[in-house]
């Protein structure tokens, strides 16, 4: 059956504009590849070139540590660093001389035994005990002098927001350390908290302190 003028007319209207379409459409698939590829390139580039947080200055020994948060505040530099389960939270100050120094580590060691204060009986003199808490979940006081640090620690347990206080079996959540280190050559003074799952060493914990 012949085609009518009005067919051919039609046909030679929408073929070309048909044909155009159907070759744009593997371009702009092609187009849109190459984007994503790019954009993956320019990704891993990026990734790469981001170098780690560095350790805290004057801290080599936590170099394994990835510092997750760095907070400066007027008197003294904060730091979060993490390493598998381990959370460990520094504050470093300068200039702090040894009469300071102890002035910190008196009010340090203070502000333990206050937390745990409810832990010992109401009553005076010969006859207080313990009573609310368990004698393994109460903090233990240590010290140590020696290449040109002064070290004071306490070995103890935190509950589940990662503070002290906690004393009882169902309280304890992690194990931890919170000691203070003061150099008095370059007077540098921190406070440092160690925080780890309860079946975590505590020898390696006083380990890593005493190294830095």
């Amino acid at each position: 059956m012949a085609r009518s003028v009005g067919q051919r007319a039609r046909d030679l209207y929408h073929g070309p504009v048909n044909l155009e379409l159907s070759a744009l459409a593997p371009m702009e698939r092609n187009a849109k590849a190459a984007t994503l590829i790019l954009a993956a390139i320019l990704g891993l580039l990026l990734g790469c070139g981001k170098a780690p947080d560095p350790a805290p200055a004057g801290f080599p020994t936590l170099r394994g540590f990835e510092v997750t948060e760095r907070t400066e505040g007027r008197h003294a530099t904060s730091f979060v660093l993490r390493r598998g389960d381990v959370t460990l939270k520094l504050d470093v100050l300068q200039g702090v001389d040894g009469t300071s120094a102890d002035a910190l580590f008196e009010d340090g060691r203070m502000g333990i035994e206050a937390l745990h204060a409810d832990a010992l009986s109401p009553y005076p003199g010969d006859i207080s005990k313990r009573i609310s808490a368990g004698e393994e979940y109460l903090p233990r006081f240590r010290s140590r002098d020696a290449e040109g640090a002064r070290h004071r620690w306490f070995l103890l347990f935190a509950n589940d927001r990662l503070g002290y206080g906690a004393t009882t079996k169902d309280a304890v959540r992690y194990r931890s350390l919170c000691g203070w280190i003061h150099r008095p050559a370059s007077g540098s003074f921190a406070k440092v908290r160690i925080f780890g799952p309860l079946a975590s060493d505590e020898a390696e914990m006083e380990r890593l302190f005493l190294s830095l």
